[in-house]
C-alpha cells in the first residue's frame, strides 16, 4: 500500500526540480548582479576620492613653487588655468593693468562624497594675491565645513617687501611662526621665503586623506600633523582643548 504514495512523491519531486533549479539560477544571477554593482560603485568612489586627494596635493605643490616664483603674473595665470575647474570665479579678480591687484581663489571640496554620507564635509582651499606683478600672499588650508569652517588648519606664505607683509608685521616674526588662534580648534602657520625647507615642508604637509575620510578630521592636528608638533609648544594654556587628542 505504500508504493503508490512513494511513487506519487517521486513524481512530484521530479516535476518540482526544474522550477527549483530555475529559482536557484535566478537568485544566483541577482546576487552576482548586485555584487558587480557594489564593486563598480566602490571602484568609482575610490577613484573619485583618489582624484580629489591627488588634485589637492598637486595644487598645494604648485602654490609652494609659486611662492618662490620671480615672474609672478605669468606663473599665476598658468596655475589658474591648470586648476580652472577648482577656481572660485566669484572670489577671483584678474589684473587689468601692470599696477592692478589680482586675486585667485581655489576650492577642492568633497561635497559629492559627503552628500552620500561616505565622508565628513571638508575642503582644501587656497587664495593667491598678486600686487604690482609680484606674488604677495598665498594662503592654503584644510577646513571642516560642518561648523562654518570652525575646525581648520591654514598656512600663509607672506612675501617680504610687499604691502601685505606690513599687515603681518614680519619684522617681529621669525620666518616660521604661528598666529594666535581665535579660540576655536584652529591653527594658522605663517611662513616666509626665509624659512628652511624643513619648515616649509611642515607648514604644507596637509593630510589630504581628510577629504575622503569616513570618520572625518576633527582637530587641527588631523589636518596638519607635522606643524602641530611645533604649534602645541606655543599654544596658550587656556585654549589647548584638553578633551582633544591634540592636547598631548
Amino acid at each position: 500500500m505504500g508504493w503508490p504514495v512513494r511513487n506519487s512523491y517521486l513524481v512530484k519531486t521530479v516535476h518540482q526540480t526544474p522550477q527549483f533549479d530555475m529559482r536557484n539560477r535566478t537568485l544566483r544571477l541577482v546576487l552576482i548582479s548586485f555584487a558587480v554593482m557594489v564593486c563598480g560603485f566602490s571602484l568609482v568612489v575610490g577613484c573619485y576620492g583618489w582624484y580629489l586627494r591627488l588634485a589637492a596635493k598637486h595644487l598645494r605643490d604648485d602654490l609652494v613653487l609659486l611662492s618662490e616664483s620671480a615672474t609672478g603674473h605669468s606663473d599665476l595665470l598658468r596655475v589658474a588655468d591648470n586648476y580652472a575647474r577648482f577656481r572660485v570665479p566669484a572670489a577671483s579678480k584678474y589684473c587689468r593693468g601692470p599696477n592692478d591687484s589680482c586675486v585667485v581663489e581655489f576650492e577642492i571640496s568633497n561635497k559629492l562624497l559627503s552628500r552620500i554620507h561616505l565622508s565628513k564635509p571638508s575642503l582644501f582651499g587656497a587664495r593667491v594675491i598678486e600686487l604690482n606683478n609680484r606674488i604677495a600672499y598665498i594662503e592654503m588650508g584644510l577646513h571642516g565645513v560642518e561648523q562654518a569652517r570652525g575646525v581648520s588648519a591654514q598656512t600663509t606664505y607672506v612675501i617680504p617687501d610687499t604691502p601685505v607683509a606690513e599687515i603681518f608685521d614680519l619684522s617681529s616674526r621669525p620666518p616660521y611662526s604661528f598666529a594666535e588662534p581665535f579660540g576655536k580648534p584652529y591653527m594658522r602657520t605663517i611662513v616666509t621665503n626665509s624659512a628652511s625647507s624643513e619648515q616649509k615642508t611642515k607648514a604644507t604637509a596637509f593630510d589630504m586623506g581628510c577629504l575622503t575620510s569616513f570618520r572625518g578630521c576633527n582637530w587641527p592636528c588631523d589636518y596638519l600633523p607635522l606643524a602641530w608638533r611645533d604649534y602645541r609648544n606655543v599654544l596658550p594654556e587656556d585654549i589647548k582643548h584638553p578633551e582633544s587628542k591634540c592636547a598631548w
